[in-house]
């Protein structure tokens, strides 16, 4: 599993400085690329409530800022429908790497075929991410394909997210299901 020391690491490699600092309700954290540098800032409430997952989830969406993110995307008051636009785009980019970064399709695939009960809190706490990256990692998966193979007939369903299926994708009590309201 990737912790929060590979996110250093992968910040002192890339040169990405750190810091706390108060940012703004609702704001978890904010990545800046100038002439100067590139560095991310993190509410520093998070680090004082000690909560580690948190912090490695925000740390890694501002780092996927730093990989996918062209231009400056600094949020102000004045930002046009067009630019806000351009902002979400950057943020879902930002998200999709920080959820394959900390949760690689193939171990989540592995993880749930032996574990068919699992449920979104169990695959959180194996990962140590947040039960909201997992349901977004689903999500961006979802995009892909809605069924991905787990082993002989036994697959993912994510046809109803959050919820999610394991199931024989044959079996007539699965079809019922999925056919119900």
């Amino acid at each position: 599993m990737k912790n929060i020391s590979h996110l250093q690491q992968l910040m002192h490699d890339n040169n990405i400085l750190y810091g706390l600092d108060d940012l703004p309700m609702n704001t978890y954290g904010y990545f800046q690329s100038s002439e100067s540098g590139d560095y991310i800032i993190i509410k520093d409430c998070i680090d004082i409530q000690n909560d580690d997952t948190l912090l490695k989830c925000v740390l890694a969406e501002e780092i996927g800022h730093y990989f996918t993110t062209i231009g400056i995307n600094e949020p102000v008051n004045t930002n046009t429908y067009h630019r806000n636009m351009m902002i979400e785009k950057e943020e879902t980019k930002a998200l999709k790497w920080a959820t394959d970064y900390l949760i690689d399709t193939e171990l989540l695939i592995a993880y749930l075929a032996d574990h068919t009960l699992a449920k979104v809190p169990d695959i959180a706490h194996y990962f140590q991410v947040t039960e909201n990256l997992v349901i977004n990692k689903l999500e961006f998966m979802k995009r892909k394909d809605e069924y991905w193979k787990l082993r002989d007939q036994i697959y993912l369903c994510l046809v109803r997210l959050p919820t999610i299926f394991i199931a024989d994708l044959w079996d007539d009590s699965f079809i019922d299901f999925l056919e119900s309201d």
